[in-house]
């Protein structure tokens, strides 16, 4: 069992590497990305567009997957909490998916089985899913 989040653990690494090349450790502060306002603009219509969700209300991501040694709640877990966030909020829930975890995504849905929840699994890669 992991004592650390799979982040801490590269954190660690990457000062561990830094101080034996006698490089000075930065650490990260906020904003850790920045984008152009029209970038972020031009994939939320895209998002709206494509996944049917709607411009008035908040939208929440979800990314049920792992990788690593990332602790993670079971399928019925996040359905769970995805339903209590729904029955809280008026908002659309958007599943994310990566490389072979479209399945997942399918499943989770058909959990929670509401009309506000989509799945985004078809991006153009790292750039494109963080302008989301």
């Amino acid at each position: 069992r992991s004592e650390k989040s799979e982040a801490e653990y590269n954190q660690d690494l990457v000062r561990t590497f830094l101080q034996k090349h006698n490089m000075p450790v930065v650490e990260p502060k906020p904003p850790y990305l920045i984008f152009e306002k029209s970038a972020v603009e031009n994939q939320r219509v895209f998002l709206q567009e494509s996944l049917g969700l709607s411009a008035n209300k908040k939208w929440i991501f979800v990314h049920s997957g792992s990788g690593g040694s990332a602790t993670n709640l079971s399928l019925a877990q996040y359905a769970d909490l995805i339903k209590g966030l729904l029955a809280e909020f008026d908002c659309n829930i958007v599943l994310t998916a990566g490389p072979g975890e479209r399945e997942k995504a399918y499943e989770l849905a058909n959990l929670v089985n509401d009309l506000r929840v989509a799945i985004y699994d078809k991006n153009k890669g790292l750039v494109d899913f963080a302008h989301s």
